[in-house]
Parts: structure tokens; sequence; C-alpha cells
């Protein structure tokens, strides 16, 4: 509801929906009916791992994830070559276990896990070193917003701030590095500035934004 919500402010439309079960591992239907369309671009409302999965059935529907600008793919033997697609999703616990498996099916693609360990470079890479040698795994989403949190915290401090008021003030008036992007919260607490939004670019995931 929320991403046709934000399509359809920007002029955009969405012209099918499909929905599968929790744990689905086969995506024939939900597929066939949006080929129907056929669409422009695909929101995959889930997970790096069911991404995984879904990526490949779409390009076996001859609907493929290609960058912006590029060609169509190759076709197989005996098959039209496919159509185009931007494929994007929320890709949360994202891991390079997406490009392992599915990298041919996913250029281009457009993700929003939030975080995403192996795009780290300066302080960004020092957190994810850390965390690992810590916990012996990557850090994901919660994680990462967890650590700006309370560095954005800390630096309202740092600047004079000692009761609620004040830390409030600085937090509605200033902007924060963080591993996430840069913070900054409006007038209803919240974080108002854009998403991190990462692109699939080869063998790697890169930040788009």
């Amino acid at each position: 509801d929320a991403f046709r919500a934000a399509v359809t402010a920007g002029g955009g439309r969405v012209t099918a929906e499909a929905t599968y079960l929790p744990g689905a591992t086969s995506f024939t239907a939900a597929i066939g009916a949006i080929k129907k369309v056929p669409p422009q671009a695909v929101f995959v409302a889930d997970g790096a791992e069911r991404l995984e999965l879904i990526a490949p059935a779409l390009a076996f529907a001859d609907l493929w994830s290609t960058p912006g600008g590029k060609g169509r793919p190759a076709a197989d033997p005996g098959k039209p070559r496919g159509r185009n697609i931007l494929l994007l999703s929320t890709a949360n616990d994202l891991s390079p276990r997406l490009l392992q498996n599915a990298g041919r099916y996913i250029q281009g693609a457009l993700l929003a896990p939030g975080f995403y360990a192996d795009a780290a470079d300066g302080p960004s890479k020092a957190f994810v070193d850390a965390y690992r040698a810590a916990y012996g795994t990557d850090p994901h989403a919660t994680e990462a917003y967890a650590y700006d949190g309370v560095s954005a915290l800390r630096a309202a401090a740092t600047s004079g701030g000692r009761t609620r008021a004040d830390v409030l003030r600085a937090l509605a008036t200033g902007s924060f590095e963080g591993l996430t992007g840069t913070l900054r919260f409006g007038t209803e607490h919240g974080r108002v500035d854009a998403a991190r939004v990462y692109v699939v670019d080869g063998d790697q995931i890169k930040v788009a934004r």
C-alpha cells in the first residue's frame, strides 16, 4: 500500500499486483499475473532470501532485470529475447549470497535493505569489521540503525544537550552522518532523510544514493 501511494504520488501507475504464501518457493501464478501487463518495473516487497528465488523465476518468464539504457539480454536457443524490467526490492537481510546465487538475474536492480555490510567503506567499514570480529557474522539494518541512533544521541549530548528538550532541539535542527545515510529528523521525531538505495552492478552491490 505504501509503495502504491508513493508511485501514484509521483505520477506513476501500479498495473498489477500479485501475492504468494509465506515460505513459498514457487511463484508461477504470481509472475503469470504480472507478465500479462506487461510491466516496466517489478517491486518485490520481501527479503533477499526470497528475492534470490523470485528473480530467476522472473527471468524464466522472460522478464529480465537489466541496467537502464542497456540492451535486452541474449536469448537462450529457441526462446524469444526477454523483456527489460527495472527490478526493485526491499531485500532486507541482504548478503553476498544473493549475488552468488542469482547475480545474473538481478543486474541493475535497486535494493533498499537499509544497510548492506559489503558496500561499507570509511566509518562503515570500521563498524562492519568490529561487528564481525565481535560476533562472527555480518551486521544488518537493525544493528546499523541501532548504532546510528546511539551515535545521534551521543552527538546531541556532546553539543550541549543536557535535558530532553535540549536533545530534541539538537536532533530537530541538526544532521548526523551515519551508517544508513545522513540522519535528519522532522517535527514528529521520525527520520525525514531519503532512504539509502543500493544498485547491483556486475559482481558488486554499490550505494546508488
